[in-house]
């Protein structure tokens, strides 16, 4: 029924808006993906497909409104900054969980990855920036925003790589 229940606040162009609150009206880039991402999961785990469409939407809107084609992700649907490592690694997680729904999903999640990588990576200091905004990055490399989801999703992207899941 929660699943339902999400899927019913979907609007017709597949988005979800933060939160049913007034204040809460946006649209961004990490919890469109946990949206994405968690509903896939359920339907998986319960064996239910009745949610294919509404997860097919979900992800054609996610990268037409939330990342630019060379995989850089827009934070807000308004906005491409701040570059933030969670937005990047979540998009990747995302196109790579539900890469059955697009033909290039593989070679997308490759992309942001790389974009990932060439935005925000220290190499001096080994480790990804928390966020680089239009004007200025702060270079403070957070263990549980930044590196925690980064290199989750450059593991599952390698996972699948030894599985034999390749781009195209």
């Amino acid at each position: 029924r929660a699943t339902d229940w999400v899927v019913s606040r979907q609007r017709g162009d597949g988005a979800w808006v933060y939160g049913e609150a007034a204040h809460w009206g946006w649209i961004d880039n990490l919890h469109t993906g946990f949206n994405l991402e968690t509903i896939d999961r359920l339907a998986t785990l319960l064996g239910d497909d009745r949610w294919e469409e509404a997860l097919r939407r979900g992800l054609d809107f996610y990268r037409r409104a939330l990342f630019l084609e060379d995989g850089t992700p827009r934070y807000y649907t308004t906005s491409l900054y701040p570059l933030d490592p969670h937005s990047f690694a979540q998009g990747a997680l995302t196109f790579l969980c539900l890469r059955r729904l697009q033909p290039d999903a593989v070679a997308f999640a490759d992309r942001i990855l790389d974009r990932g990588i060439e935005e925000l990576w220290d190499e001096r200091r080994g480790g990804f920036r928390f966020q680089k905004h239009r004007r200025c990055t702060q270079s403070a490399i957070h263990l549980r925003w930044s590196q925690a989801w980064m290199f989750r999703a450059l593991c599952a992207r390698l996972a699948l790589h030894r599985e034999g899941v390749s781009a195209p």
